[in-house]
This record gives structure tokens, sequence and C-alpha cells, in this order.
């Protein structure tokens, strides 16, 4: 006796997410992780994404430690993990290591009241510099609608209502943060 296949109903799959969406999904986990209250969560943000960072922007990522406390933190629990897993680091962060295990590279103090909108600033420009380390935009013409890594993490903010939430807010803070990198890169 045939059965009838008629009353099988499937599933009914979600739409696939766009190259997009997947961005914006995934820039609002970083945000939401480097946003927590939680300190410790938020160093282990930065080592992993930092970890990236400092192969792409070695020099960035150093300038970076010496004036943020916590991208110091998170330098210094990166090359312990180097030198753990017995891996060579690029070499100016060699260098920052011997300065720091000399004494000559202190933790730069944090600044009354500014803490948490450094921090976010240092997020937002991490976030979307993963973005376009896999390939997408940083930013985009104003006429266009072509998304960029500043539009998916503007909606990351949007979700996760933090401010700035638009892609002006957020393509001003990376073009900050991009340029005194820039400049660090060409002394």
């Amino acid at each position: 006796m045939a059965r009838d296949k008629s009353d099988k109903t499937s599933p009914a799959r979600p739409p696939k997410k766009t190259r997009f969406q997947l961005a914006v999904d995934e820039a609002e986990e970083m945000l939401r992780a480097a946003t927590s209250p939680d300190y410790d969560l938020h160093r282990a943000y930065l080592k992993e994404r930092g970890s990236l960072l400092l192969m792409q922007d070695p020099e960035g990522f150093i300038e970076k430690a010496r004036v943020d406390p916590i991208v110091h933190d998170a330098l210094r629990l990166i090359l312990a993990d180097f030198i753990a897993g017995k891996s060579m680091p690029p070499e100016i962060a060699c260098d920052w290591l011997a300065a720091y295990l000399k004494g000559e590279a202190e933790r730069p103090a944090g600044k009354a009241g500014r803490k948490k909108e450094i921090t976010l600033h240092n997020a937002i420009w991490l976030t979307v510099s993963d973005l376009v380390y896999r390939d997408m935009q940083a930013t985009r013409n104003d006429e266009s609608r072509s998304p960029s890594a500043c539009d998916a993490v503007a909606e990351a903010m949007q979700r996760l209502d933090l401010e700035p939430k638009t892609f002006d807010g957020i393509k001003r803070i990376w073009l900050r943060f991009q340029s005194l990198h820039e400049g660090r890169k060409s002394e």
C-alpha cells in the first residue's frame, strides 16, 4: 500500500541570510562582548580580535597599546600566547615585549570618565577592521546603497541600543582611528 506523500509537510526553512545580514550578526556579537561590563570578557574579546589585528597591523596595535590600558592588557595576553605556543610574533611586538619586561613600557593610565567612550570607539574600530579583513568595504560613497562594514556596525549598534547608531557616526569613528593608524605607519 503506497503512502500518500502529500500529507507530509516539510518544516519551513528560515530564509538564507545575506552576506550583509551575517556581517551585522557578527558585528553585534563582537560589540556585545566588547561592551560587556565584565572586564574579563572584554579582555578576551580584545585578545581574540587583537591577535588578528596584531598580525595585520602590528605598528597600529602597538601604538594603541601605548595609550589604551585595555589594549595594553590584551597585547600582554596575546604575546604570552605566542610565547606559550612557541610562535614568533611580529618583530615590533617583540621589541615592545622586551621594553615591557625591562619596565620601559608601562601600562597607560585610563582617563577618568572617558573609559566607556574610548572602549566603545576602540570596539567599533576593531569590529569594522575585522569585517574589512573578511573582505567587506570599510565605507561607501554617501550616494551608494551598497552596504559597507560601517553600515553593518551601525545596524548592530541599533540592535544593541548603543550610540552612535548611524552610518555617518560609525564612519567618523572609523576614519578618525584609521587616520591615527595611517599617520603612525608613515612615521
